[in-house]
């Protein structure tokens, strides 16, 4: 009698413990399901959840933000993703968030001037190229004679600039400017005063009949060579010109060069 009552208290407290065991699994699996429940009504994320997780099993790794574009209640647009829990976070960092406001800011700002780039007249953004050309290129200098094709003394301070060929009727539109800029004359007056009454010019030669615009052999990098096809004589003439400075002469010179190409 002693032994089958020591029996049955001995399976009594097995009963017991195997009831426990079963009890803490199905609340462990109703607190894992009422978690997995409550992050997807937080997110509004239907079918995340522990079984969609990738396996890191074996690797170290450290939590970072992934760009799922989850929209959350505070506008985040990213989520981070805890390799604790396997549950979508909250939302992500605040400098995260600025840095992507950032940059949509700068390609709303960028997309008009894209649609304004693509309805631009070429023929408009030449016209402007030369008048800022044509303002770079007036100025004072230094020119020197020149007789026989070579180089003599009584230099004189003169006033250099470009002009289009005179304005018998209005233009009619862009072209027509350009046209006469391509009929125009790099000239020199006797002073600045000379320019602007519009006195005829000491000198000229035609825009489209230069042919090289460099530094002088002879001279300082502050001098400046022109050289000039007279078409009607079929020869070459020369314009010396200094400037006082070795930046305004760089800076002229390539200014030349680049009416030139543009007028060709």
């Amino acid at each position: 009698g002693r032994g089958d009552a020591a029996g049955r208290q001995r399976m009594g407290q097995v009963g017991d413990k195997a009831l426990q065991v079963t009890c803490c699994a199905r609340k462990t699996e109703e607190k894992k399901r009422r978690n997995e429940h409550e992050a997807r009504h937080a997110h509004g994320v239907d079918g995340v959840n522990s079984n969609m997780s990738p396996d890191y099993s074996g690797h170290k790794y450290e939590d970072k933000a992934v760009d799922l574009l989850i929209p959350s209640e505070d506008d985040a647009f990213t989520a981070g993703l805890s390799m604790d829990s396997a549950t979508v976070s909250p939302k992500a960092s605040r400098e995260h968030l600025a840095n992507i406001a950032g940059l949509m800011d700068i390609k709303k700002q960028r997309e008009p001037m894209k649609e304004l780039a693509k309805h631009r007249d070429p023929m408009q953004e030449k016209a402007e190229e030369i008048e800022n050309l044509s303002a770079v290129l007036r100025g004072p200098c230094t020119k020197y004679p020149v007789h026989g094709g070579f180089f003599s003394g009584g230099a004189k301070e003169r006033y250099i600039a470009v002009e289009p060929a005179d304005e018998h009727s209005p233009d009619l539109d862009r072209t027509d400017f350009v046209k006469r800029w391509r009929r125009g004359i790099l000239a020199y007056w006797a002073n600045e005063s000379a320019f602007v009454r519009r006195d005829a010019p000491k000198g000229s030669f035609n825009l489209l009949g230069i042919t090289k615009v460099s530094i002088s052999d002879t001279g300082g990098p502050e001098e400046i060579i022109v050289k000039c096809k007279d078409f009607e004589s079929n020869s070459t003439e020369k314009l010396l010109i200094r400037f006082n400075c070795v930046s305004r002469a760089e800076e002229w010179r390539e200014a030349l060069r680049r009416l030139r190409g543009l007028l060709a």
